[in-house]
């Protein structure tokens, strides 16, 4: 019990004392609990809001199949550099979803509310979450420069990932140390992974019409599957149809959306391009 405890501590730790509390969501605890799924778990001394159940099951689920897909490629990589590097952006992706499911689905009450006149707009959980998403995007990207690419074409694509994760990371931490609503934004986060996959399907398209291989058609299918999973979120955030729902008493939002349709994603991945990925020599 007391192990619980002190992880609760210690999850509220992490989003103090810093500039980030400067931004705030105009909503009040009170307010929050009205317009959000959550329940009230108590054991024992241990009181504390379990904030969207049911997203908070989606978004866990995605990380632990993001996992292991990752642990796939690993087990799996052999002599290819772009497996491994397949393997390692995927764990990242997963410790991702992890810490964002933790600040904005299970705790996020906890880590953003709780205790406060206003609620908080965003914590450190998420800053990492996109620090290590962006991460993961662009080791994809160098993944598929060494299954997909030589020379110059592969250079520029690890040249391009490396230079995106560093101007990511010194504009994130910008917005976060400034503070500032944008740069810490789920919305300019998308920007940068947006870029890769239009390159990388440039370079996918590019090969297919010269070489037929299989797998650039694959990972096409792959990036346009991508653009839809984003044109469904912001279509169903835009929508409304989330406000309708919740006052019928079914909580489903834009991020469960996101969440399930990667899970479709991860296992298209898995079932049928991972058995093609393998170094281009």
């Amino acid at each position: 019990m007391s192990r619980i405890r002190y992880f609760l501590i210690a999850l509220v730790s992490l989003t103090g004392c810093s500039r980030l509390e400067k931004l705030t969501w105009e909503i009040t605890p009170d307010k929050w609990l009205a317009t959000h799924s959550h329940m009230q778990v108590k054991i024992g001394s241990l009181d504390f809001i379990f904030a969207e159940p049911s997203s908070t099951i989606f978004v866990y689920g995605l990380g632990f199949v993001i996992l292991a897909a990752g642990i796939y490629f690993l087990k799996t990589r052999g002599e290819n550099t772009s497996r491994l590097l397949w393997g390692i952006a995927l764990i990242l992706w997963s410790l991702s979803t992890f810490s964002a499911g933790t600040s904005y689905q299970a705790f996020s009450y906890e880590i953003k509310c709780s205790g406060r006149a206003l609620c908080l707009w965003t914590s450190w959980w998420e800053i990492w979450y996109l620090i290590l998403f962006v991460a993961a995007m662009n080791l994809i990207t160098a993944a598929v420069s060494f299954s997909c690419s030589a020379g110059k074409v592969r250079k520029g694509l690890q040249v391009f990932a490396a230079v995106s994760t560093i101007a990511y990371l010194i504009l994130v931490l910008t917005g976060a140390f400034l503070p500032d609503y944008f740069l810490s934004s789920f919305e300019f986060m998308v920007l940068f992974p947006a870029l890769s996959f239009l390159i990388l399907f440039a370079v996918n398209f590019s090969n297919y019409r010269k070489n037929r291989k299989k797998l650039d058609l694959l990972l096409i299918g792959a990036w346009i599957f991508m653009l839809l999973i984003v044109v469904a979120y912001f279509g169903f955030y835009l929508s409304g149809l989330a406000s309708v729902l919740w006052s019928k008493g079914i909580w489903f939002n834009a991020n469960d959306v996101l969440h399930l349709l990667l899970i479709l994603w991860i296992a298209y991945l898995y079932f049928s391009v991972s058995k093609n990925i393998e170094d281009f020599e």
